[in-house]
């Protein structure tokens, strides 16, 4: 598709995708800066240029782009989150609070919030609130893997052992291939069985174990500095909306669990987005033209749920709202050649000839080979029963070297306009 089209967006995008996948980093950072020279204001690019500079350890070029998307949506909880990853990395754990805390107070139903405030009162050695924000996260999120590690890890160091035998026991019914989580709740209950167990000398066992030799609270910053930055809801359903179309029953498993999340964070626009997404995979048009605009009606400056908002009025066929949408996206110079051709598919399906002609003469003034664009032409003269100039695209469609499909419907057209 580049190929055809190297200024074509959603390709674009779902190469940086696919570079992510493969944590080629260097070529995700260039990908994204290239789209960012065309697109400055697309806040999902700084934020995805912010997680290709952590995957290269590049901490504070990624907090700048994290703050570049901030700049452009206030809201964009994801990059906020990531800039307090962030800082608990480069050590500066009272920034990570200041960011964390009022998260906490906006967010109260998000794990991963609470999670992180637990990890930083870890290592500021405020361990009851630590403990208290672990229980939090694990409220929300009864399975959470690693909210279960530190916590039992925290209830041990104090001698509650019950309970953190109990946390770590469950990490292993969560995870049974972690068999390290394995042998360290093995050798706790082993050595609780002992009648020479000492509290004293359970921490300095406890400490060589999952430790190696390294005090809890100077080992907990270090412990946190392999924090993976795990892909969040809206990153995972980026990934699931490239798998085949025949796959898509993982999208019918997936809203469910997206749901839930939408009923706990209601004024959280990007899951709206990531729900409709969703949806529109699914062909379940009419609900993601709701999640949609409950996106663009928390967020009016979203302007990936606007075009995915765009996109949805036109399969419904909701064409004076869709081109009010395409204005808007117009507006914000957002715009790239296969935008173009979808205004001109919807003047189409008003039957308004010249419009539909004049944004397809704006696609194809950003490529002149855009195969699509040509193909579009051709139809629209063609119904215009201007049959010389039908040809002429049709042709300048079959030289774009178009794909299959694309080709074979072009080359049909052709057949008829030369019988007639």
């Amino acid at each position: 598709v580049l190929d055809a089209d190297p200024s074509n967006l959603p390709a674009r995008l779902k190469l940086g995708i696919a570079l992510h996948n493969y944590k080629m980093w260097d070529k995700a950072i260039n990908l994204y800066k290239n789209i960012l020279q065309t697109n400055p204001k697309y806040a999902d690019i700084h934020y995805n240029l912010g997680l290709a500079y952590l995957g290269q350890g590049k901490v504070n070029e990624a907090i700048a782009a994290f703050e570049g998307a901030l700049h452009i949506n206030a809201d964009y909880l994801q990059a906020r989150v990531k800039i307090a990853i962030a800082q608990i990395y480069l050590g500066n754990f009272d920034k990570a609070l200041e960011s964390l805390v009022p998260l906490a107070n906006k967010y109260p139903k998000y794990a991963d919030i609470h999670y992180y405030l637990g990890v930083v009162h870890a290592v500021k050695n405020e361990f009851e609130k630590a403990i208290e924000s672990f229980r939090r996260a694990l409220e929300i999120h009864p399975a959470y893997k690693d909210a279960k590690v530190k916590l039992g890890v925290l209830y041990c160091y104090f001698e509650k052992f019950d309970e953190g035998i109990r946390e770590l026991e469950d990490v292993s019914r969560i995870d049974r291939n972690d068999e390290d989580i394995t042998m360290i709740t093995n050798t706790i209950k082993n050595m609780l069985g002992t009648s020479s167990y000492s509290g004293e000398k359970f921490r300095e066992i406890f400490d060589k174990v999952f430790f190696k030799d390294k005090q809890l609270t100077r080992a907990i910053p270090e412990f946190n500095k392999s924090l993976e930055i795990s892909p969040d809801i809206s990153e995972m359903i980026s990934v699931i909306m490239g798998i085949a179309e025949e796959d898509r029953s993982l999208c019918e498993m997936l809203i469910p669990y997206v749901r839930d999340h939408v009923a706990e964070n209601a004024n959280y626009p990007d899951l709206h987005n990531s729900l409709g997404t969703l949806h529109l995979k699914i062909k379940r048009f009419d609900e993601a033209e709701a999640s949609f605009k409950m996106a663009v009606e928390l967020n009016p400056q979203f302007l990936k749920a606007r075009l995915n908002l765009f996109h949805t009025l036109k399969l419904l066929k909701k064409y004076e709202d869709a081109i009010k949408e395409g204005e808007y996206i117009l507006a914000h110079n957002v715009t790239y050649p296969d935008f173009h051709c979808v205004m001109a598919e919807i003047y189409e399906g008003m039957a308004d000839h010249d419009k539909a002609l004049n944004s397809v003469f704006r696609s194809l003034e950003m490529n002149r080979n855009y195969a699509r664009a040509n193909f579009l032409a051709g139809t629209i003269y063609s119904k215009k029963g201007e049959k010389d100039k039908a040809i002429e695209y049709y042709n300048k469609c079959l030289d774009s070297k178009p794909a299959e499909d694309l080709s074979v419907m072009t080359k049909e057209e052709l057949q008829k306009l030369e019988a007639t």
